[in-house]
C-alpha cells in the first residue's frame, strides 16, 4: 500500500506491524513485519523492488531483505575481515 499511495496515512496498518514485528507467533512472522515495517517507514529505500513482478512472495521477501541489509549496514564486507 505504501509503494502504490505513499502519501496516504496508514498508522493502523503501521501500529499492526510493529505488533507483529515484536510479538508475531513465529520468527518468520516477526521478520516479515519487520521488513514490512522497513518499506512502510522508508520507501524510497526499495523503489526498485517496488516496480519488480515476483514469481512468489517470498521472492519479494527476500528482495526486501537483501536491499534492507544494503541500506542499513552498507557494502562494508571487506573492512570486517581484519576481525
Amino acid at each position: 500500500m505504501k509503494w502504490a499511495f505513499p502519501s496516504m496515512q496508514l498508522e493502523g496498518l503501521r501500529e499492526s506491524l510493529g505488533t507483529l514485528a515484536t510479538g508475531g507467533k513465529t520468527a518468520a512472522i516477526r521478520y516479515k513485519a519487520y521488513l514490512a515495517s522497513l518499506v512502510y517507514d522508508s520507501p524510497s529505500i526499495f523503489t526498485g523492488e517496488s516496480g519488480q513482478e515476483y514469481a512468489w512472495d517470498e521472492d519479494l521477501i527476500n528482495a526486501i531483505g537483501a536491499r534492507a541489509q544494503k541500506a542499513l549496514l552498507g557494502n562494508n564486507g571487506d573492512s570486517l575481515r581484519g576481525f
